[in-house]
């Protein structure tokens, strides 16, 4: 009988701590499986940037057609951005150059096309490097060995998805479809080559001595231009 209650108490015994273990490994493997939190990219980073859009103005039905090169240096810190453009043109077929800075202390931003530079004011801020906390979380996948997290959130009249990696929270892909005054439009920001805590030059965000004091940029190319730079997500 001794023998009998002691067999019995280690079998309890045993199957108590099997029965812990395996409570253990479900709240961990659930925690595991929990929804990421929205993450922040570095306050400074450069990227390549592939543009590819479209949009239709109100009572058109002939598109216009993004598709731009874009090297982007992102400074949160010291509230500026640098936007190098090359820019397919849809009716020559030809790609045009351009450089912005926006300095957004000092409500500016150069714009450097065809041998000239203007300056405009830019009121707006500068968005910051984090995904809003009213985003939703999607789905996770992998490229390659890296895993990557979908958001998604609304504006009034857009619907924007962000693509961040989990662990470092680099982005990898920003798109945005919706319709305002302008039209209707889809765009989708691809970034290649992110690097975190550097530029892609020493001083990328040096005024050009070509830049005049005050000016407005004219003509189709600045308006382009314009138009892609408040297009940017530069988060």
């Amino acid at each position: 009988r001794v023998h009998g209650d002691y067999l019995y108490f280690r079998l309890s015994i045993k199957n108590t701590k099997m029965f812990m273990i395996l409570t253990f490994c479900a709240v961990v493997g659930f925690a595991a499986s929990a929804d990421p939190k929205p993450c922040c990219i570095a306050n400074q980073f450069t990227s390549k940037m592939f543009v590819l859009g479209a949009s239709l103005a109100p009572n058109s039905q002939t598109p216009d057609l993004d598709d731009n090169y874009i090297l982007l240096d992102y400074d949160y810190t010291n509230q500026r951005i640098r936007v190098l453009t090359e820019q397919l043109d849809q009716q020559t077929g030809m790609r045009n150059n351009a450089s912005t800075i926006i300095d957004y202390k000092a409500h500016k931003q150069y714009i450097q096309y065809n041998g000239g530079c203007v300056v405009q004011s830019n009121m707006q801020p500068l968005i910051s490097p984090c995904v809003p906390a009213n985003a939703t979380y999607e789905m996770s996948y992998m490229i390659g060995s890296t895993k990557v997290n979908k958001w998604s959130y609304m504006e009034p009249t857009v619907t924007v998805h962000m693509d961040m990696t989990d662990m470092t929270c680099d982005p990898v892909v920003y798109s945005m479809y919706g319709s305002g005054p302008q039209g209707a439009f889809m765009t989708t920001y691809t970034y290649g080559s992110v690097k975190t805590g550097s530029f892609s030059e020493a001083s990328p965000f040096t005024i050009p001595t070509n830049c005049k004091a005050d000016g407005s940029p004219v003509g189709k190319r600045a308006e382009e231009m314009q138009a892609i730079v408040d297009s940017l997500p530069l988060f």
